[in-house]
């Protein structure tokens, strides 16, 4: 059995960060989508690939996990 690969094997891309801001920020993901001109699916899609890789359950965990982190304020 391996063991687990860190959460913090690879960085945040910029979009997943900039996401993270935007919840952090109090936006839900359909204005995330429209002010980025993406569908609500990949900011959907983005936000998945947060939680997965900061090992975390839902974004408000992701957002708190983020500012701990000084990933984002």
């Amino acid at each position: 059995m391996s063991a687990p690969t860190s959460v913090w094997a690879r960085p945040l891309t910029a979009r997943e960060v900039e996401i993270l801001q935007a919840a952090a920020d109090g936006e839900w993901g359909t204005e995330t989508a429209a002010r980025l001109w993406l569908s609500h699916e990949t900011i959907k899609s983005h936000r998945k690939a947060i939680l997965l890789h900061l090992g975390v359950p839902n974004i408000t965990a992701a957002v708190a996990k983020g500012i701990r982190a000084g990933i984002i304020s």
